[in-house]
């Protein structure tokens, strides 16, 4: 097949055709004669490649091309001609000419013509596609990385199918088992189990919010909140854009961050807000403290409380107002008196917080009003303690930071207008009965 043997020849039509396409193959080639163990041609891909003209390894012995590898490339393929296979590649690192190196993939496959067996090497540059795929997945590490340890938050790609009614998570990060307490493996098993730690009204604003986004194929952006297994109440935030893969199946690439805090700060505010609209319209101080009772379980994510105000006389406690207990318990615990250690507590001035663990020592429950957790948080009025809110939880085994806060920033609110109302009281008392 070389050049000086080919211009001897009379060449046909179809010849000539087989060697052009031999020669601008974009695949490389190399004959090998191994009956002589000689190179009997190169295409212009090979020179491409490896650097190497045909003049460097034309007529010139098999193991030439040892130069390309650190190994006896002839003599390995000798050893296994009878295993030639052209769909089968071997991927290898060459050296160019030039130091550059390469990776490759290696096709062999034999043919005879008449008494020669010639051994057909296909050589195809890899190393792009490789450089590529690497950056690639360094690309991928990285992100992964970064979502991984993203504070507060998870990164996820969901595949909701052709029209969002079945779901399948392709990836979720690391930060899953913070928000959801679950592990990623998890997750991606069964995708109900995020969902469903939405409390139920926010999953119907979840779900309406999606079938939105959906018909638009627009950003997916809602607020909802979940339920923790300890009962805390969290807020969260879920964005997400969408886009469609060739088979037609919608995948949602989204992020969900907890945005608790900031939520917590803003609706401290509004509630502070509220209550004082709230005390320019009361006109009694019992319904001025069933809104502040109102108010705080809500704002503290308890489930029941009492308000007590101490009588002036005998430093005793009363019951004015309460909630989320039985009335057969608001009637036995209605009054403490000035020696009681209910009433010492209050008296000392101090917000004071019973876990479940210690809540026994304290207070003793019937059998119907099992209550896990408590806090006893003074009300004063010019450092005078006037009362105090008594604020619980059926299910909750301690009340936390946050709500401790919020419950204090209500009880500092409510001394001033408890003896503001009891001042006005009777001035109204009076002047309904002079109409």
């Amino acid at each position: 097949m070389s050049e000086k043997n080919s211009n001897n020849d009379e060449q046909s039509p179809s010849d000539e055709l087989f060697r052009q396409v031999f020669k601008t193959s974009p695949l490389a080639y190399v004959v090998i004669d191994i009956t002589g163990n000689g190179i009997v041609e190169v295409n212009n891909s090979f020179t491409e490649i490896s650097g190497y003209v045909r003049d460097d390894l034309v007529d010139k012995p098999a193991d030439t091309l040892n130069i390309l590898m650190n190994e006896n490339i002839f003599n390995h393929i000798q050893d296994n001609v009878s295993d030639c296979d052209s769909n089968k590649s071997t991927e290898k690192k060459i050296k160019c000419k030039n130091g550059e190196t390469k990776t490759v993939l290696v096709f062999k496959g034999t043919m005879v013509l008449g008494q020669k067996t010639y051994l057909l090497l296909t050589i195809e540059d890899i190393t792009s596609r490789i450089n590529a795929e690497m950056k690639l997945r360094e690309s991928e590490s990285r992100l992964r990385t970064l979502s991984d340890k993203l504070p507060g938050g998870m990164v996820y790609e969901l595949d909701i199918g052709e029209d969002g009614k079945d779901r399948k998570f392709l990836y979720v990060s690391e930060g899953v088992r913070t928000l959801h307490g679950i592990s990623p493996e998890e997750a991606i098993k069964d995708p109900s189990l995020i969902f469903n730690n939405f409390i139920k009204e926010d999953q119907r604003i979840l779900s309406e919010n999606e079938e939105a986004a959906l018909k638009n194929m627009s950003v997916f952006k809602v607020e909802a909140r979940v339920r923790l297994p300890s009962g805390e109440i969290r807020h969260r935030l879920t964005i997400s854009t969408l886009r469609r893969l060739s088979n037609n199946h919608i995948v949602s690439d989204g992020l969900e961050i907890d945005i608790t805090d900031r939520k917590r700060n803003e609706n401290l505010l509004a509630l502070e807000h509220s209550l004082a609209l709230q005390l320019n319209t009361s006109n009694s101080t019992q319904g001025w403290l069933k809104i502040c009772l109102d108010a705080a379980i809500s704002a503290s994510e308890m489930d029941c409380g009492a308000i007590y105000l101490v009588n002036e006389h005998d430093k005793s406690l009363s019951l004015a107002v309460h909630q989320g207990v039985a009335d057969e318990f608001a009637a036995i615990s209605s009054n403490y008196d000035a020696a009681s250690i209910n009433t010492q507590i209050v008296l000392d001035g101090h917000p004071v917080y019973i876990a479940h663990d210690n809540i026994s020592t304290f207070v003793s429950f019937p059998e119907n009003e099992k209550i896990r957790t408590l806090g006893v948080i003074p009300v004063t009025h010019e450092n005078h303690v006037i009362g105090c809110m008594n604020i619980g939880s059926h299910v909750r085994d301690d009340i936390p930071a946050y709500a401790r806060t919020v419950l204090e920033t209500i009880a500092s609110r409510v001394g001033s207008s408890i003896v503001q109302l009891k001042t006005e009281e009777p001035l109204r008392e009076s002047e309904e009965k002079h109409r």
